[in-house]
């Protein structure tokens, strides 16, 4: 089976260091690659050795970058013409080059000196070394794959969320102003209101009342006897509306649950979407050269 393109942009850095090294291992040409543990600008060494009984000894540069930059292969070059023992130049990287760059990296070879045996693999020369050894894309693409897709399942499932919640939101808002417009127990606290509001208007027309008359005993009596009874009847219609506010505004357990598990997934599916695009962003950075 042909792979027309590789999610080569999804392994680490590691991981294509670790492909580049099995496609060198994979060459018959190749009989030694090693890595080279201190940091001196190159990753791997080997020796090549060929049917006519010669032989050359080989450094790799590895790049692991979605865009080339041709100035990473001349501080390659530079570095490898100041080494010894070295008969060959091995640059790798994952960016995909174009016939024009490829025009570009061999005047800079022979700009700098002609005589280097320099070779470049980038990534539709990768592509092709991949699709030439199937275990070598079992190995290292057959997992990446899957992981791509979970990511690609995660990201839909965390959007439907966020869409299911806020529909579910939308419909209880449409319910609440429904009940707010339709409820005849809600009319009944409006008109209750309102004769508490008349029964305060009454208390200060009593009020006039009494003041007016304050020097007719008999009637001052009978006004103060009113008076404390429209209080007493105000304070008993107080206590009912509270308690049927109370009422009608208590939740109940699986109402709290419901108002409260929209948000709540809202908040997972974002911080899921959060994490794919900031992981993305990461290895794009990780990419740049």
């Amino acid at each position: 089976m042909e792979f027309n393109k590789l999610p080569m942009y999804d392994m680490s850095l590691r991981q294509f260091e670790d492909l580049c090294y099995d496609l060198l291992k994979a060459n018959e040409e190749v009989e030694i690659v090693t890595r080279i543990k201190d940091d001196e600008g190159f990753d791997f060494e080997g020796e090549e050795k060929f049917s006519s009984g010669k032989s050359k000894s080989f450094l790799v540069v590895v790049k692991h970058w979605s865009k080339f930059n041709i100035n990473g292969v001349a501080e390659a070059l530079l570095r490898f013409i100041t080494i010894e023992n070295f008969d060959k130049l091995i640059f790798i990287t994952s960016a995909k080059l174009t016939n024009t760059q490829h025009d570009e990296v061999k005047n800079l070879v022979e700009d700098i000196d002609r005589n280097i045996d320099f070779s470049i693999i980038d990534y539709n020369r990768i592509l092709k070394l991949v699709n030439d050894n199937i275990e070598i894309h079992k190995k290292y693409f057959q997992n990446i794959n899957l992981v791509i897709k979970k990511r690609y399942i995660y990201l839909s499932s965390s959007v439907l969320t966020i869409i299911t919640s806020l529909l579910f939101i939308s419909i209880q808002v449409l319910i609440v102003n429904n009940n707010k417009d339709s409820d005849k127990l809600d009319n009944r606290i409006v008109n209750v209101t309102e004769s508490i509001n008349s029964l305060h208007d009454l208390e200060e027309d009593l009020e006039g009342i009494r003041d007016d008359m304050i020097q007719m005993e008999i009637e001052s009596q009978l006004i103060k006897e009113e008076y404390d009874s429209a209080k007493e009847l105000e304070k008993i219609t107080d206590d009912e509306i509270k308690a049927i506010t109370y009422a009608l505004n208590k939740k109940s357990f699986w109402q709290v649950i419901i108002q409260t598990i929209p948000g709540f997934l809202i908040g997972i599916a974002s911080s899921v979407i959060g994490s794919i695009f900031y992981e993305a962003y990461k290895k794009r950075r990780q990419l740049s050269p």
